[in-house]
Order: C-alpha cells, then sequence, then structure tokens
C-alpha cells in the first residue's frame, strides 16, 4: 500500500504525464485502493510496535511520506507518553543485555551507549533519563 504522495512520485518518476496521474489517483481512491487514513493508521502500527521508535519520528515519518499534519496527528494520538515510555522500556532493557553482552566497558560507558542507542530512536532526553535510572537501580 502507498500514499497518495508517494504513488504520485513513483509514477513522476516513470515519466507520466500529470493527468494521467491525476486520473490513476482518482480511480485507485474511488476503488478505495488509495486511502491515506488506511496507510498511516498501519504504518504507524508497524513502526511503533515492531520497530519501536518514538512518536516523534513516527510522526515526521509520515510527513515525509506526504501523509497531511492533521492525519498524523490523529493516527498518532493514540500513543500516550505513558505506553511510549513501556515500549522503550522494553527495547531498552533487551538493548542494554546486548550490550552487556558484547562490551566489556565499565557500566557507565555501557548506559552512555544506551543512550545513544534511545537517541537515535527520537525519544526524549526526559524518557532516557527515566529509563537509565530504572536500569541503573536494576
Amino acid at each position: 500500500m502507498l500514499s497518495e504522495f508517494l504513488l504520485c512520485q513513483k509514477l513522476q518518476r516513470k515519466n507520466f504525464d500529470e493527468e494521467t496521474i491525476k486520473k490513476t489517483i482518482d480511480y485507485l481512491k474511488g476503488i478505495k485502493l488509495i486511502d491515506d487514513i488506511a496507510y498511516a493508521k498501519t504504518f504507524v502500527s508497524h513502526m511503533f510496535l515492531k520497530k519501536v521508535i518514538a512518536k516523534k519520528n513516527i510522526f515526521q515519518k509520515l510527513l515525509q511520506k506526504g501523509i497531511s499534519k492533521s492525519i498524523a496527528t490523529d493516527v498518532t494520538s493514540f500513543i500516550t507518553d505513558e505506553f511510549e515510555y513501556e515500549n522503550a522500556l522494553k527495547i531498552a532493557q533487551k538493548k542494554f543485555t546486548q550490550i552487556k553482552q558484547k562490551s566489556k566497558k565499565e557500566f557507565k560507558c555501557q548506559i552512555v551507549q544506551l543512550s545513544n542507542f534511545l537517541l537515535r530512536k527520537g525519544f526524549s532526553y526526559d524518557m532516557i533519563f527515566k529509563i537509565t535510572k530504572k536500569i541503573n537501580s536494576n
């Protein structure tokens, strides 16, 4: 499934004229093969539940895929801070176990590695601080 924007880009790269692109998109919308809302919902569930990246990164990726801000806001609204924290903690614990097994560095360096990993996933400094504090207490 593609968003309207992505399909338009793909057709432009294949040198279709604007009129053909518009007719194609209108036709596919008419038979419900293009639906930006459904696309965004699927994308969010995949990115948040499978890849575990932060809400703000998911929002940015949706915008990059041509999804409107209002749709992106609607489909990411179910991701609460609490839900995001639980997901981030789960992935952080898994990653920290991997870091401990691979790295012979001291604990502080391992925590820095974990923090950098979470930053790349798009989590806020506050959330990373809470997570590292929780892991530090274990």
